[in-house]
């Protein structure tokens, strides 16, 4: 049939066609139609949120690590350098720490514990009030202490007693010095007197003293001879 046969309406919906064709493509409802810009365009917005999602976590990261370095730091001081706790801490007794006091109970190299040395003060003779370190001396118990000195020093001075309120004022004390391990020195101390003693200490690193208890027949005392308290005090490092 040619075009000159056809009705006016088929002649109106025939030259319709093309432009309905070309609406479509314009609004991309056609399967075989691409877009290109559009779908480059999806990548790069799903790039763009994936990063912006990222950042605010890169940023939080960083801030949580800056955060927890001081934290770290700080928990390996608490914990202690060795080499930083060497410079920072002087240990033992040194003639600087001592000068112009008398020592107390932590200045001396921890004492056994079954002498019970104990730190107050004590009435020794007509001494009265006077600080001092004692312990209880029987038939069971003898006194041991000692000095760190590190040959730091010239000489020690101390003096010792009997305190006024010890279960018995029958025993004598014997008090014996030594140097390094050897005895320097050796006296009896009875109730209601107090010995001075001044030690030379050059080159000498531990200072021990030793009480002992003793009858006034110079045995060792028995149960029945009960006890008497032994004192240091006074006690002075140069």
């Amino acid at each position: 049939m040619s075009s000159s046969q056809l009705s006016p309406m088929r002649r109106t919906v025939i030259a319709l066609i093309p432009v309905s064709v070309l609406s479509l493509a314009a609004c991309g409802s056609l399967p075989f139609v691409s877009a290109p810009e559009s779908t480059s365009a999806a990548p790069e917005a799903t790039t763009a949120s994936a990063s912006a999602a990222t950042t605010p976590s890169a940023t939080a990261s960083a801030s949580a690590s800056a955060t927890a370095t001081p934290t770290s730091t700080a928990s390996a001081t608490a914990s202690g350098d060795p080499s930083a706790s060497a410079d920072a801490t002087t240990n033992g007794l040194t003639p600087e720490n001592s000068k112009g006091r008398e020592l107390r109970l932590s200045d001396f190299q921890q004492p056994n514990s079954s002498s019970n040395w104990e730190e107050k003060r004590y009435d020794i003779a007509s001494t009265t009030n006077t600080m001092g370190v004692g312990t209880k001396l029987d038939w069971l118990h003898n006194g041991e202490i000692e000095l760190r000195l590190a040959n730091k020093f010239q000489k020690v001075t101390f003096n010792v007693g009997q305190a006024n309120d010890s279960e018995s004022s029958d025993l004598i004390v014997r008090v014996a010095v030594f140097a390094d391990g050897k005895e320097i020195e050796t006296v009896d101390v009875p109730f209601n007197d107090a010995h001075a003693f001044d030690v030379n200490v050059a080159n000498v690193n531990a200072l021990k003293f030793t009480l002992t208890p003793i009858t006034q027949k110079q045995e060792k005392p028995l149960l029945e001879d009960k006890s008497t308290t032994g004192v240091i005090f006074n006690v002075k490092a140069e």
